[in-house]
């Protein structure tokens, strides 16, 4: 059994890390024995946990879910006696993306439903997040330029000056 309030704790701190929906995967599944994966709308693996890569090897070697898979997942197939749990992940108008959570105990069933809730929660606030800061930053630098250039131009010129976008938004410049 694992303690949601935990969950939160390996959450931020995996946030700060350079592939944190990775990362938040590998650290929930040490913690709570769940394979966890952030699927994309596309169908693109934003970040999977070493149990869904064994599980789907075709997926997590293609770094997308593949038709044998998609089936599997969307059928909620059982696979090793292990029950699932499917998260939407919302954008604002639609589903940009599922947390999926498989897990071993079916009466465990409450409280990963309520951990792929959080996860999708923080997968929509991440976004929105760094959405945000690469608006603040890109205003920032045409505010200080002075000239009137169109945003493409300015972003152009912040990454021809070699500055790590990532790097650079996250210390604020």
């Amino acid at each position: 059994m694992f303690e949601i309030e935990n969950c939160y704790r390996l959450i931020f701190e995996a946030m700060l890390e350079d592939s944190a929906l990775q990362c938040i995967a590998e650290r929930l599944e040490q913690y709570t024995r769940a394979g966890t994966a952030f699927i994309t709308g596309a169908g693109v693996l934003a970040g999977c946990s070493g149990l869904c890569a064994r599980m789907f090897p075709g997926s997590a070697g293609a770094g997308r879910l593949v038709s044998e898979d998609y089936a599997v997942i969307r059928d909620k197939e059982e696979t090793d006696g292990r029950s699932w749990c499917i998260t939407p992940v919302y954008g604002i108008r639609m589903a940009i993306g599922y947390v999926v959570l498989i897990y071993g105990k079916k009466e465990e069933e409450a409280l990963f439903q309520e951990l792929g809730e959080l996860l999708a929660q923080r997968v929509v606030s991440e976004s929105n997040c760094i959405e945000k800061k690469i608006a603040d930053s890109v205003y920032q630098i045409w505010r200080k330029s002075g000239q009137r250039n169109s945003v493409p131009d300015i972003v152009a010129e912040f990454i021809n000056r070699g500055h790590d976008f990532k790097t650079s938004l996250m210390a604020g410049f």
